[in-house]
Parts: C-alpha cells; sequence; structure tokens
C-alpha cells in the first residue's frame, strides 16, 4: 500500500497541477482519479480492489478517508 499512496500522491499534485481550480480529487485503486467523490466510487464499483483515496489541494496524504467498497458497502473507513 506504501507504493500505491505514494504513486496516488503524485498523480493527485499532477491533476492539481492540470486543475488549479479543484479543491479535491479522488483516486481510485486503478489510478483513476475524479473531482466528485461519488463519481470515483461508482467507478470502484466496477475493479476488484474497490479502494478510494481522497486528497485535499494542500496536502500529500490522504485527507479524510480511505473506502473500500463491496458490493456498493463501505466495510472500511479509516479517517485520519
Amino acid at each position: 500500500m506504501a507504493n500505491n499512496k505514494s504513486k496516488f500522491s503524485k498523480k493527485a499534485a499532477a491533476v492539481f497541477a492540470a486543475y488549479p481550480e479543484l479543491k479535491e480529487v479522488h483516486i481510485t485503486s486503478d489510478g483513476t482519479a475524479f473531482p466528485g467523490l461519488c463519481d470515483a466510487k461508482n467507478h470502484a464499483k466496477t475493479l476488484k480492489s474497490k479502494t478510494v483515496e481522497s486528497f485535499r489541494k494542500s496536502q500529500a496524504e490522504p485527507y479524510a478517508r480511505v473506502e473500500t467498497l463491496d458490493g456498493g458497502q463501505i466495510v472500511t473507513v479509516k479517517e485520519n
């Protein structure tokens, strides 16, 4: 997971550089970035690993939660 977190932090920084108006971004386990959490959750439902990491522009680490969805239900939520 440490490698994914590092990769996703860099991806989040790249998204914020490309879209400076965004305040947060949500990245699914396959590395797809979404401005909206709902869209990220819906995409995650189609993946083997259903994790969504959320980033704020001002932070390099996930800001509030890492969610893992199983059948559309949240089974793990970690608050920072």
